[in-house]
């Protein structure tokens, strides 16, 4: 290193110096792992805090980048980098480390007080950590106080990263520690509409033993859920299914009869309910699958009589059949469910 030290002592300011893309020497040390050019840098003078063109700091780059370590972490966190720095305005840099899914890394990260949540705007942690992660990164969120049910600028959730790219242990794990899926993800899609379009076999198995409780399963509901399933097949549908056609019809018909609807009836005192035009009957509300004890959709369960098969057979036929209004609703679930890893910072 003995160049670097006589170019710092020949020109100090060589430290504070920038490439075309807004690096400094600082930048490039931490990419590359360089624990005694970084040590050098910073006795120089070396701004910790820099941000390059595209948003990225020495911490953020000692988080990305796979010649680096929790180690150069911890080098920079104790020469004084700021652990609470949003990056590109919608990230902090737990977010960032959250994506490689490196348990020490994030640990660091933790242990010096990065916040949990996400900066206003911005894609939780635990949100980014459930694209492709394992259950121990996922614990290690909650176990520091995040939000399990925290939302996206575009409604992401960690369940919905989880159905979308069918990581069925980080599933079970969120479901395990309670998260909700009955939430919408935006103002007409919900769980049940991803898995249709996205889940596998094992996904719609997983859901249907956790017994959703709470969403709209009427006649109109039920033909809308079957179109986003037959979407899967289509040419340009990003879904490539690895099982046959047939099978998935079936997980997912069982996975839609273990659904416990959302309340049709309201009660006004104990002798009196209100009917819904156009709901179940109080006698398909009686005792639902999930109710029965019984997980696997067996025997009697609130869809019984709806003939959910024909709804799969009408397909699109019956899937528009509301006001202009929501002509819109049927968009190509391509482009339904935003990619976020397009935000991941270059």
């Amino acid at each position: 290193m003995g160049s670097l030290e006589d170019l710092l002592r020949a020109d100090p300011s060589v430290v504070m110096t920038r490439d075309s893309i807004g690096n400094t020497p600082l930048h490039w040390a931490v990419i590359f792992g360089d624990a005694e050019a970084i040590n050098l840098l910073v006795e120089a003078g070396a701004d910790l805090n820099a941000v390059s063109k595209d948003g990225s700091t020495p911490l953020c780059n000692a988080v990305r980048s796979y010649f680096s370590s929790h180690t150069i972490c911890i080098q920079l966190l104790e020469a004084g980098a700021d652990v609470h720095q949003v990056i590109q305005d919608d990230q902090n840099i737990l977010t960032l480390a959250a994506r490689r899914g490196c348990i020490p890394m994030t640990k660091v990260l933790l242990d010096a007080g990065a916040a949990v949540d996400a900066v206003k705007g911005g894609l939780p942690p635990l949100t980014s950590m459930s694209f492709a992660s394992t259950p121990e990164h996922v614990e290690q969120l909650l176990r520091a106080g995040a939000d399990i049910n925290a939302r996206g600028p575009r409604g992401e959730t960690a369940v919905r990263h989880a159905v979308e790219g069918n990581y069925h242990a980080v599933l079970e794990t969120l479901i395990h520690h309670g998260a909700q899926l009955n939430l919408w993800i935006s103002h007409k899609v919900s769980i049940v509409h991803l898995v249709a379009a996205y889940g596998d076999v094992k996904t719609m198995q997983i859901l249907e033993e956790a017994c959703i409780e709470g969403l709209p399963m009427d006649e109109d509901s039920l033909a809308e859920y079957w179109w986003w399933f037959n979407e899967r097949y289509d040419a340009l549908s990003p879904y490539r299914s690895l099982d046959p056609p047939d099978v998935e019809e079936s997980a997912f018909e069982a996975l839609l009869d273990s659904i416990t609807p959302a309340e049709s009836v309201t009660e006004q005192d104990e002798d009196t309910l209100l009917h819904i035009p156009g709901a179940f009957s109080i006698d398909d509300l009686q005792e639902s699958v999930c109710d029965s004890g019984n997980a696997n959709g067996q025997g009697e369960g609130v869809n019984d009589g709806l003939e959910v098969k024909a709804y799969r057979e009408r397909g699109e036929e019956t899937a528009f059949t509301t006001d202009e209004d929501d002509s819109g609703d049927q968009e190509s679930i391509k482009d339904a469910s935003d990619e976020e890893d397009g935000s991941t910072i270059g």
